[in-house]
């Protein structure tokens, strides 16, 4: 189901901005009735869309930010863990290691918890 919801999103991002360019094509060939309706008068709505256009980007780049910190946490975390096994194995503290294996696993769920 989210593949199809994927396809959607797609579909609607490939479709709206062909949709809009030809709106505006079409209502800056007939100035004349820019004043008849205010719907095809594009002194209403291409600063509304230009503001829309900047909050859907500003929306889209802190999105983006936080997924990127995310993952980079996440390889911090991969990296410290990795290294106290290593040393917990090499000091030969093989119960230890064991249980810090398992806190990860365990932070690793609750994680995924909160993504979900």
């Amino acid at each position: 189901m989210q593949k199809f919801y994927t396809l959607v999103g797609i579909g609607f991002l490939i479709y709206l901005p062909i949709a809009f360019t030809y709106r505006v094509y079409e209502d800056f060939s007939h100035p004349e009735t820019w004043d008849e309706d205010w719907q095809t008068d594009p002194r209403v709505y291409l600063p509304i869309s230009g503001l829309a256009a900047v909050v859907v980007g500003i929306v889209v780049v802190l999105g983006c930010r936080k997924q990127y910190l995310r993952k980079v946490r996440w390889q911090e975390i991969n990296r410290e863990f990795q290294r106290d096994v290593a040393d917990k194995q090499r000091e030969g503290k093989w119960e230890e290691a064991a249980e810090a294996m398992r806190h990860y696993e365990e932070l690793l769920k609750s994680e995924s918890n909160k993504c979900e």
